[in-house]
């Protein structure tokens, strides 16, 4: 209540002033009417002696008798006048006076009624800008809290945030701790993995050194075997390249006739059975057309393969290969027809065509 009259010291004198104002005229315009009342009476007193003096004036008979009285009481009527005059004459000025005095009072009236409607103008400004301060005071308590929330939401996050770094800080230190021990683990671990494959090279180097001599022994063993497998095969080879030559001898001294149409038949029968295993055992490469080449087989009497030749290319290596692994899986190749074994050969020459 105090901090509202100090701040509204202004209104609140102005209404006291005008408080005081219309006492003040209130009090004068009791007066005045009190005062206009005798006044009203004397008008009253003045129009009844107008009346009796017009009731009482004299016949002109009684005048020619009464002449020295008439005189007297003309000239006191005369005073009479002459004071009724006066006292009109002041009633009059009284009156205008108190006309004046009532016009005076009606402005002081209106005067008072206009400034108490701005009175009233003002105190209504007065309380809306009270409302509108109210309202903006309000509304800056408000913001206040507004602002004090945020401040306080923000203060939080800033802690949470804080506490968030600390903690990511912790976590950082306790991984950089544990990376650390990691590294050292691990370089432990390194030293012992390059002593473990230090001694592994050194072992299996030894057990390579005992490899490779156990690899050549063998191999010169193998070595050994195999010459002395060879000569025995060379041996053997000899044997039967002997006893097919007196095969031959024999064959050629028991008839010199010529080839008759039924041996050539069987022979061209013997030739196709062989190409027809070779055929069958032949694996044929990718993107392989249409193959001729001639290939010479050296063969035993039971039909075992010695030798293998090509004695024109197949169009590749790799088809060359191809055909020498197919007649080496033919190994033993067919025998002559029945009842034409003089038609062996121990060397066969024929043409590959897988195709035709």
């Amino acid at each position: 209540m105090l901090d509202l009259l100090r701040n509204n010291w202004r209104a609140v004198m102005l209404a006291l002033g005008l408080h005081i104002l219309l006492g003040g005229l209130l009090f004068f315009g009791i007066a005045f009417v009190h005062n206009a009342d005798p006044q009203g009476e004397q008008g009253k007193e003045i129009m009844v002696a107008e009346v009796l003096g017009a009731k009482t004036q004299p016949d002109e008979n009684e005048a020619d008798d009464n002449k020295p009285q008439d005189k007297k009481k003309q000239e006191k009527k005369e005073q009479e006048r002459q004071a009724e005059k006066q006292k009109q004459q002041e009633l009059e000025q009284q009156k205008k006076e108190a006309e004046r005095k009532r016009r005076e009072q009606e402005q002081k009236q209106q005067e008072l009624e206009r400034q108490k409607r701005e009175q009233e103008r003002k105190q209504r400004e007065l309380e809306q800008q009270k409302k509108e301060a109210e309202r903006k005071r309000k509304a800056e308590e408000q913001k206040q809290r507004e602002l004090e929330q945020k401040r306080k939401e923000q203060e939080q996050k800033r802690k949470e945030a804080e506490r968030k770094r600390k903690a990511e800080e912790q976590k950082q230190r306790e991984l950089e701790q544990k990376r650390k021990e990691e590294e050292r683990k691990q370089r432990e671990l390194e030293q012992k993995r390059k002593e473990q494959e230090r001694r592994k090279k050194e072992e299996a180097e030894r057990k390579r050194k005992e490899e490779e001599r156990r690899r050549q022994e063998e191999k010169r063993k193998q070595e050994q075997a195999r010459k002395e497998r060879e000569a025995r095969e060379r041996k053997a080879r000899e044997q039967r390249r002997s006893s097919i030559d007196e095969l031959l001898q024999q064959e050629s001294s028991a008839g010199g006739q010529q080839m008759s149409a039924a041996d050539r038949q069987a022979q061209q029968q013997y030739i196709n059975s062989i190409k027809e295993k070779v055929k069958r055992n032949w694996n044929q490469p990718r993107n392989v057309g249409n193959i001729s080449c001639t290939v010479r087989v050296s063969q035993m009497p039971g039909g075992e393969i010695i030798d293998i030749k090509l004695v024109d290319s197949c169009g590749s290596e790799v088809i060359d290969r191809s055909v020498i692994r197919a007649v080496g899986k033919s190994d033993p190749l067919p025998s002559p027809p029945a009842g034409h074994q003089n038609l062996f050969e121990k060397q066969v020459e024929f043409t590959f065509e897988p195709n035709q």
